[in-house]
């Protein structure tokens, strides 16, 4: 991950009043893999992981990927959250290749 995606991560978190550890543990992720991904180490490798942040974190992929459109999530892009959980698999590799063209990955 770039610095500045590692940034308003770990705002959100902060945003969220969270620990890293309650953070990983609302993810499902070892606390050492948070560790990574708010260290610019690693990044979340699917889909439904970088919703789950976003959700948690009250934020938009938009604004956490590239840092446009700073506001919390409309109830429109709720509904495109909550809706993509709904995605079959080649669609999710649709929004996969989308997401990874975004942060350069």
């Amino acid at each position: 991950m770039i610095h500045d995606q590692c940034q308003r991560l770990k705002q959100g978190r902060i945003n969220a009043h969270l620990s890293q550890e309650e953070a990983a543990d609302r993810l499902n992720v070892s606390v050492r893999t948070y560790q990574k991904w708010e260290q610019g180490e690693a990044f979340p490798g699917s889909v439904e992981t970088l919703i789950r942040i976003a959700t948690l974190f009250n934020m938009s992929l938009d604004w956490w990927l590239t840092g446009k459109g700073m506001r919390p999530l409309s109830t429109t892009q709720r509904q495109i959250v909550n809706g993509i959980h709904g995605l079959r698999p080649d669609q999710l590799e649709a929004l996969n290749v989308i997401i990874a063209s975004m942060v350069g990955v």
